[in-house]
């Protein structure tokens, strides 16, 4: 991944800093009303993060399709694992805490949901603390002296960081093998089209102007647009779904982030500083 990602990725911060409301008058500033400004810039960094490495597992899908990858396995397994991975592989301090807040989220998510007694274990995707405990897998994997600390806040046994060692170099010469036909030669640039779609809802107006005046999709272009020989054309585009979520749709070649799924992430990390004294 170039370097210059996370330099863009910086941007899109600063960007969602500067373009949100004040003083807080309109719904997505509602929420976070009496927060200190150290809560506030905390909230928008966990947001992005999260935000983000939803759009990596769906380019993650992007490839899988684009590409027809085979997939031995859960292919939602397979997104979630090149998200980290790429990301990792970026080995940058802003990537570190995306990835660390990708999994924070994950586990915000399973207490919001009573310890997942009621959820669907049919689904495709595993549970959210599997899938937190899969991130910080592969990141005490990759280095296990660099991320030690957060193993350690996860209670990762001594014989698990062992096998995340050994997991994470065969996922990462899977991918890293499966893509070695699809690396794009110099100079090439595959053009993304970007999307900002205007929301009916009053409620996530204030959020599509956060998500477009930031730029935020255009980090998935930054991020895959030289690296391989995708074709022109695929569509990055925001907008209001009805759910808080993202997708991949390889009949449309699009990837969807849904505002809604900000709002979720908003909500839900304000509701972690407000009780995690409790």
């Amino acid at each position: 991944m170039p370097h210059r990602v996370g330099l863009y990725i910086l941007a899109v911060l600063a960007c969602f800093f500067l373009v949100l409301p004040s003083p807080p008058a309109d719904a997505y500033s509602k929420r976070l009303r009496g927060l200190a400004d150290k809560d506030i810039e905390r909230t928008v960094e966990f947001v992005v993060g999260n935000v983000l490495f939803f759009m990596f597992h769906e380019a993650g899908h992007m490839l899988i399709s684009e590409f027809d990858l085979p997939v031995l396995g859960n292919e939602e397994d397979a997104a979630d694992s090149a998200a980290v991975l790429f990301m990792l592989e970026a080995d940058d301090k802003l990537f570190d805490g995306m990835l660390a807040d990708a999994a924070l989220g994950w586990r915000l998510v399973a207490k919001r949901n009573g310890g997942e007694d009621d959820v669907d274990t049919s689904a495709a995707h595993r549970l959210a603390e599997q899938r937190a405990y899969g991130i910080v897998c592969m990141m005490a994997g990759k280095d296990p002296k660099k991320y030690k600390k957060i193993a350690d806040e996860y209670d990762l046994p001594d014989d698990r960081r062992d096998e995340c060692e050994g997991e994470y170099r065969k996922i990462h010469d899977s991918w890293y093998g499966l893509l070695a036909e699809h690396v794009a030669p110099d100079n090439h640039h595959t053009r993304f089209r970007i999307a900002y779609r205007k929301p009916e809802s009053g409620e996530l107006s204030d959020t599509a102007d956060i998500f477009r005046e930031s730029e935020v999709l255009e980090v998935i272009q930054e991020a895959f647009a030289t690296p391989f020989k995708l074709k022109n054309g695929i569509k990055v585009t925001a907008m209001e779904c009805g759910e808080d979520n993202a997708y991949w749709s390889s009949e449309d070649r699009e990837i969807t982030v849904c505002y809604e799924l900000a709002q979720y992430y908003t909500d839900l990390f304000i509701y972690h500083l407000k009780n995690k004294e409790k």
